[in-house]
């Protein structure tokens, strides 16, 4: 506090700027200006509790609830018990309450959990209609309540937390001052959650120190759970455990009867804690992809497991003979199944039909790996189950003569003359790999094996070598096993590009390529590849004399590429005059300013749409999309030049003038999405003509008629076409409200009236609606009128020439130099003279035809 006394001062004035004070005394004398500093505190500069205290002079104080530094006159009701603090010892400090035996920062969180406890020092005492909150993120909130002198609780009960938490989930949490007009935050911080009953497994359950397994009931629990200290699992080591075999391997039972259909699978299994209880069983599951069959097991003692085979069960599929599936071990106490933990991951077991094997050849049985248990018997050609000691069976680990090889079918049978093909024989009695040498020679060269794709006695594959000669040619297939036998002839060829139609396509790709050629096929197909600049094409087929596929996109503008065919690894270019072009078609407009309002369409639909760019002849079959609310229109376009489509919209259902159409390119089936100089495309009234018309027509007259109509600028004029009858009215012009055109001279039909049509549209779009009829008018006078007319124009072109003549005539009289001229211009004249006159009798003989046309009609 500073007192200052000023004597004799009639006014003083304080401005306070920045951190001084500058004070003005003014005396009756005079004005003197005096500087003080007093240092002022920044209460705001800190923003917790503890920086507040250390730190704050002696103005500043910390204030509780509003969470502030302030000084003491900023702190509301600061005069009240641990509202307004000024020593560390009375900050507001929390606490969780932590499980005692987690050993962790963690708090453990129970699935029927009802509260969390907090220790709490210093909260400040509430006043009526205020309280603490406690806020879970987006999870709800709750009133805090005090259960003790420092202790609170959080409730938990209307939350949604519950069902949220799996394992070890991070919440965001707060704690809340609320009066009745803001709210103010005491403490935000994240809560760790951990939820031990969402463990599965007891091997991952112990890995926490607060879960324990509970064996009783397959649950993973908490430290302070009830479950029996008998029954508690707390290491991994402790665990049920399933372990794999070296390799299991379980044979199907066979129905013959030459060997027991009860069989058993021994599984390796350490710590089943309570397979003596009475009403604890155990079962074996066995999986092959999503076929399972489960059976009953028999537990030998705490690490050792049998499954027992009683009756027949399927898992293999009709095609199968040997699949490898995996097996589990489960328990169940009468009401619910259990897993037990398998810490080294699946386990597998081979399955195999030793009958279905056998069907394949008796080599196909011999060679089945020693682990297998299959013999073959010759009294009845069939490969059972078991080893027997028979002089008819033979074990599969000794080597049996099973007669010669029998080669069904060898693919394929030509390739690229640098090898790499892929040759497979199929049939019986193909050796007995891996168990004997079985080798294969191409011309001699050996085909070197793939061990991984070979069926024992079935199946072999090997890798074509190069031809020897380096050129086409066909040489001979040998299987060598312990003897040599030839069992075909392969043919090393060479493929030949020759065209390709077409030879352009948009830079999107979506084009159909044809490519011509010759020994197209050869080799594997499925190793066949077509590229272009890199591309490579999709979906081909494959034929000797030619390839179909699509080309895929090109991030080029631009560019032209010849054509490689890869097969089996090998590179072929078609020839230098056989090439693909990318190009990239470029959108400027939709129709053409010249001849239309662009951005409009009628809401009908069906009407020509023209298209402008460049490149837009890239695609064999460009097409337009419109879209409108949930329906998509896809309507072919044809190519006029390189510069523009022209496309005929589909009839449109339900639209209505004012809707807005996205539309798009489709070109050879690939959507063009980065269109420039995107317009849009709104629906307007359709153009409508006046109905149930009727005209006057005086036949050969060469008039025009007018039909009258609203909104007829709405499409193209080459949409609207009318007709009379059969023919088409000719000479047409269209304005918005009327539409003029010359009919035929005389009836169509051959009758007084004929109907008018008037046709909207282009294509299948075209609506063709009848507004009205025309009546053809056949008589004398009129056509005596007509006749005089032409004279009538006649005669005065002949008065305007002869005044034209004359005038000319007395111009030239004043000149003697062109006295000869004038007499040759008036030869001409009369020769012009004659010729009207001739033109006149020839009207008037038409006038005497038509006349008698007339009475006949009229008789």
């Amino acid at each position: 506090l500073l007192i200052l006394s000023i004597i004799s001062v009639t006014a003083s004035i304080a401005v306070k700027i920045d951190s001084a004070v500058v004070v003005l005394v003014c005396t009756q004398q005079e004005v003197r200006k005096h500087i003080y500093h007093f240092p002022i505190e920044k209460c705001s500069n800190f923003t917790d509790c503890a920086s507040c205290i250390t730190n704050r002079g002696k103005l500043c104080g910390w204030c509780s609830l509003e969470s502030k530094c302030s000084r003491r006159s900023k702190c509301a009701n600061n005069n009240y018990l641990l509202r307004w603090v000024q020593l560390q010892l009375q900050c507001i400090s929390v606490e969780l309450v932590l499980d005692s035996a987690s050993g962790s920062d963690a708090y453990i969180f129970p699935a029927d959990a009802k509260q969390i406890i907090f220790n709490i020092e210093n909260l400040p005492p509430l006043f009526h209609q205020e309280i603490y909150e406690c806020r879970f993120g987006s999870y709800g909130s709750s009133n805090l309540t005090q259960i003790s002198n420092n202790s609170y609780a959080c409730d938990l009960t209307n939350m949604t937390l519950q069902g949220t938490v799996q394992q070890s989930y991070s919440i965001g949490f707060q704690l809340l001052y609320v009066n009745l007009s803001q709210n103010f935050g005491l403490i935000e911080t994240k809560l760790t959650l951990f939820d031990c009953t969402s463990l599965q497994s007891c091997s991952l359950c112990v890995q926490h120190s607060s879960c324990v397994w509970c064996s009783t009931n397959h649950q993973c629990t908490y430290t302070k759970s009830k479950c029996s200290n008998r029954f508690r699992i707390k290491v991994p080591k402790d665990c049920p455990q399933l372990f794999p075999n070296p390799l299991s391997t379980l044979g199907y039972p066979v129905h013959s009867g030459m060997v027991s259909s009860s069989r058993t699978l021994n599984l390796t299994v350490r710590n089943l804690v309570n397979y003596n209880l009475s009403n604890i069983t155990y079962e074996c599951q066995l999986s092959v992809e999503s076929n399972t069959v489960k059976l009953r097991a028999v537990v030998l003692d705490a690490t050792s497991l049998m499954c027992l085979i009683t009756s027949p069960f399927e898992l293999l599929t009709p095609n199968r003979t040997k699949v490898i599936g995996t097996v589990r071990v489960l328990w169940t106490n009468g009401i619910d199944e259990f897993p037990i933990d398998q810490p080294e991951g699946s386990v597998p077991i081979v399955i195999y039909d030793c009958l279905k094997i056998g069907l394949q050849g008796c080599s196909a049985c011999f060679a089945q790996e020693d682990i297998l248990q299959c013999s073959y018997c010759t009294t009845t050609n069939t490969c059972v189950y078991g080893i027997v000691a028979s002089s008819m069976c033979r074990h599969s680990n000794s080597l049996s003569y099973c007669g010669l090889p029998n080669v069904t079918s060898i693919s394929p049978l030509s390739g690229p003359v640098k090898g790499g093909t892929a040759l497979t024989i199929t049939g019986q009695n193909l050796g007995f790999f891996p168990k004997e040498n079985v080798s294969i020679l191409i011309g001699g060269q050996l085909c070197p094996i793939v061990s991984d794709k070979i069926i024992p006695g079935v199946q072999l594959v090997c890798v074509i070598p190069p031809s020897m000669d380096r050129e086409p040619t066909s040489v001979a297939i040998t299987l060598e096993i312990s003897f040599q036998l030839s069992v075909g002839n392969y043919m090393y060829k060479e493929p030949v590009i020759s065209k390709i139609f077409p030879n352009r396509g948009p830079s999107a790709g979506g084009t159909n390529i044809l490519i011509f050629g010759s020994n197209l096929d050869i080799g594997n197909i499925e190793n066949t590849t077509v590229s272009i600049d890199g591309h490579v094409c999709i979906r081909i087929e494959i034929q000797s004399s030619s390839i179909l596929c699509t080309t895929t996109s090109t991030d080029k503008s631009y560019v032209t590429a010849g054509i490689q065919l890869t097969i089996d690894g090998n590179n072929f270019l078609g020839p230098s005059s056989v090439l693909y072009t990318y190009v990239k078609p470029i959108f400027k407009s939709l129709f053409d300013k010249s001849n239309f309002n662009d951005g409009s369409i009628i809401s009908r639909g069906g009407v020509t749409i023209f298209i402008n760019g460049d490149n837009m002849n890239a695609a064999i079959q460009p097409q337009l999309s419109l879209k409108v609310d949930n329906m998509t229109y896809i309507t072919n376009c044809s190519v006029v030049t390189h510069m523009r489509l022209l496309c005929v919209a589909p009839v449109f259902k339900g639209v209505v003038a004012g809707t807005a159409f996205k539309y798009s390119l489709i070109f050879d089936n690939e959507e063009l999405t980065d269109l420039q100089n995107v317009q849009t495309l709104v629906a307007v009234v359709n153009p409508v003509f006046d109905k149930n018309i009727t005209i006057e027509y005086n036949e050969n007259s060469g008039e025009f008629i007018q039909l009258q109509g609203r909104n007829l600028n709405n499409v193209l004029k080459t949409d609207i076409s009318i007709t009379i009858a059969s023919q088409y009215c000719s000479s047409m012009s269209v304005t918005d409200t009327m539409v003029v055109c010359k009919p035929p001279q005389f009836s169509p039909n051959g009758q007084s009236t004929a109907p008018i049509l008037v046709h909207i549209g282009s294509g299948e779009g075209i609506l063709a609606e009848e507004i009205g009829t025309i009546r053809y008018n056949s008589n004398f006078i009129t056509i005596l009128m007509s006749s005089l007319a032409s004279i009538t124009l006649t005669v005065i072109v002949v008065v305007i020439v002869l005044i034209v003549v004359y005038l000319l005539c007395h111009y030239k009289k004043k000149s003697k130099k062109l006295k000869c001229r004038h007499i040759r211009e008036m030869e001409q004249f009369e020769l012009q003279k004659e010729v009207l006159n001739q033109q006149v009798e020839n009207v008037l003989s038409q006038m005497h035809l038509n006349y008698m046309k007339l009475s006949k009609m009229k008789n």
